[in-house]
């Protein structure tokens, strides 16, 4: 569904090369009404949440890395209220990073440049792990050795009452989905029958 997203925005891209993207798109497609209404709605709800997003995201990815930032480090407690750590974190980046963007076009490409370098390291490294750890013939069997086995657990009052395995992929599944098991099933026998097992 991205490729297709994607393909789409190339092409209305090619033939509308202007200035505003998805609201020239739709100004173009419908009326200045529909991209005007999606102009605000852009401003106001949907570039705005997913900022909040981002921002929570990284607070909370960073109280996992540098505890003090957690959101269990509560700064201000009145009633219900409570303002911690993590929220703080969050809010300042926002308007770190909207203070940079303000300055000019430069300080906001040293930022961005900094960012996009740590993804692309950080994928890097993932991969080069991979690689390496792959290469492993131990490792590569450990984690492949139980991946399509799968249990039904059952749990009542905090117990674990049972665990049934659950075999050949489809027993539960609705009819319109066991082709799709089938085929999984299927390509795991292709790929155990291709993989190197010492």
């Amino acid at each position: 569904m991205t490729v297709i997203a994607a393909l789409s925005y190339g092409e209305l891209a090619g033939m509308m090369p202007h200035a505003g993207g998805q609201y020239a798109y739709l100004r173009e497609a419908y009326n200045p009404f529909i991209a005007f209404l999606y102009g605000w709605t852009l401003f106001l709800v949907i570039q705005t949440g997913t900022i909040a997003a981002v921002a929570v995201a990284f607070a909370k990815f960073t109280g996992v890395l540098i505890p003090w930032f957690s959101e269990k480090n509560i700064l201000f407690l009145i009633g219900n209220f409570r303002i911690t750590a993590a929220q703080i974190l969050a809010i300042t980046s926002v308007a770190l990073l909207t203070y940079i963007n303000m300055r000019g076009l430069q300080e906001g490409k040293i930022v961005q440049n900094i960012f996009t370098s740590t993804k692309i390291i950080a994928l890097l490294g993932f991969i080069l792990l991979t690689l390496f750890v792959g290469q492993n013939a131990s490792a590569l069997a450990a984690n492949i050795r139980n991946f399509w086995n799968a249990t039904w657990t059952q749990v009542a009052n905090g117990k674990i009452l049972s665990v049934t395995p659950i075999s050949g992929g489809c027993c539960y599944q609705p009819l319109e989905l066991q082709w799709l098991a089938r085929f999984f099933l299927q390509m795991r026998g292709i790929i155990l029958h291709l993989l190197p097992v010492k």
